[in-house]
């Protein structure tokens, strides 16, 4: 018997598929791999999920291919997110232009896809894993798909294929959609982890864990290339450098890194105050404060800890007095607050990314559609694409948008055919 639609992955963006492929008359099979749909979105937002955020620019999604994004955003971007969610009965709250169900619970969200999907009579087989797509050509010339699965072997006119990346493996995306996709001959630009923490060169970091400081990140090349910077809370770890400032930056740290460049980071610690304002308040401290030690001196500019992880750093002795600096020890430590420059051993890996960047390259896909080009039919969608978001609900509103467009093309196919 040949299945009219099937979607493979019960995540974000397979769930939006089959619902709007069902919510237009189409008959729809979802295959997941794991026990339940849509574990990893239970995650996101801390586990209050930020779905989607009315702040949509260019900037906000990264891929080989960005004129990509523009034309399949324009399609649904976040009105259409909030108006479909709305009628599934989440009710949005916004939070800087954050949306957020107001029930505070991304189980809403999870749940509103499964009751539509079951409202819709969308089949879900859970615990069963794709292994291999193959395309077929019917005596009459027509194209379908054989998929096979660890339990069973299905034929369809239309496939979804929406089994997410690598990041997070925890939550079901371990990276099978590559191989599928690899045997089909499609291009992949490498997946590296996205969203992630740095860990950093050098032990001092150890000092410093637990600390938290708003500051400002940029990263550059070894040949000193700025590669991507962002502002916010920095959270100091044992390891190096997290919080969401780091994580917007490293998937261009991970690039680097993959491509064998050795990349650095850059940390302004006290953002809101020039290098020559803080030559000034040193050079008074020096005065006022001639008989404290100099780690008391910094005190009320950083964080006791980070001011005497920042005078080690320098060469300088935290219990020496702050009257005993010299012009360039001012200067010196002026600089650090403004360019402490760190190197970067590597980026955490997949276990610990919020996304994946990189994927198949969506030039090989219809960016109105998400059908792939040379196979009619076949359509792939959210993180297996080479389209990754900053945080704030962008990585969601690519699976939205992802999702939507592939299953209304899949309906419209079928309509145009008389889903004969």
């Amino acid at each position: 018997m040949q299945e009219e639609v099937i979607v493979i992955g019960a995540g974000a963006s397979g769930m939006m598929a089959a619902v709007t492929a069902a919510g237009e008359g189409c008959k729809v099979l979802v295959l997941e791999q794991l026990s339940q749909p849509g574990k990893k979105i239970y995650a996101t937002g801390n586990g209050k999920c930020n779905y989607t955020n009315e702040h949509q620019s260019p900037e906000c999604y990264r891929g080989e291919e960005p004129g990509f994004i523009r034309k399949a955003l324009a399609h649904f971007s976040y009105r259409e997110t909030l108006d479909t969610f709305r009628g599934m009965g989440i009710l949005p709250q916004a939070r800087d232009g954050y949306y957020y169900p107001v029930s505070g619970q991304a189980a809403s969200v999870v749940d509103a896809l499964v009751r539509r999907m079951e409202m819709l009579g969308v089949a879900l087989h859970t615990e069963e894993r794709v292994q291999r797509i193959t395309d077929r050509t019917a005596k009459d010339g027509t194209v379908y798909y054989q998929v096979q699965t660890d339990k069973a072997s299905y034929e369809t006119r239309n496939v979804i294929l929406a089994v997410g990346g690598k990041a997070a493996p925890v939550h079901g995306s371990k990276g099978d959609g590559y191989k599928i996709a690899e045997k089909l001959g499609l291009q992949i630009v490498s997946p590296v982890p996205a969203l992630t923490s740095c860990v950093l060169k050098g032990d001092f970091t150890k000092e410093w864990a637990k600390i938290r400081v708003r500051g400002c990140v940029e990263l550059y090349s070894k040949a000193g290339e700025l590669l991507a910077k962002d502002r916010g809370e920095l959270q100091l770890v044992s390891y190096g450098l997290s919080g969401i400032p780091c994580f917007q930056v490293s998937r261009y740290a991970a690039r680097a890194l993959e491509q064998g460049d050795r990349p650095y980071l850059l940390l302004d610690i006290l953002p809101d105050y020039p290098e020559e304002e803080l030559w000034e308040e040193l050079s008074r401290r020096r005065k006022d404060f001639a008989s404290y030690t100099a780690e008391q001196a910094l005190e009320g500019m950083v964080h006791q800890i980070l001011g005497r992880v920042l005078l080690k750093s320098l060469g300088l002795k935290p219990k020496d007095k702050a009257g005993e600096w010299s012009d360039r020890d001012i200067r010196r430590i002026a600089d650090r607050f403004k360019h402490w420059k760190v190197g970067i051993e590597r980026v955490n890996g997949f276990d610990f990314a919020q996304v994946t960047a990189g994927g198949v390259l969506t030039s090989q896909l219809d960016p109105d559609t998400m059908e792939v080009c040379r196979y009619p039919g076949l359509y792939i969608t959210g993180e297996l694409l080479d389209v990754d978001g900053i945080c704030g609900g962008y990585n969601l509103q690519w699976a939205w948008t992802s999702g939507y467009l592939a299953g209304m093309a899949v309906a419209n196919q079928e309509r145009n055919a008389g889903r004969s």
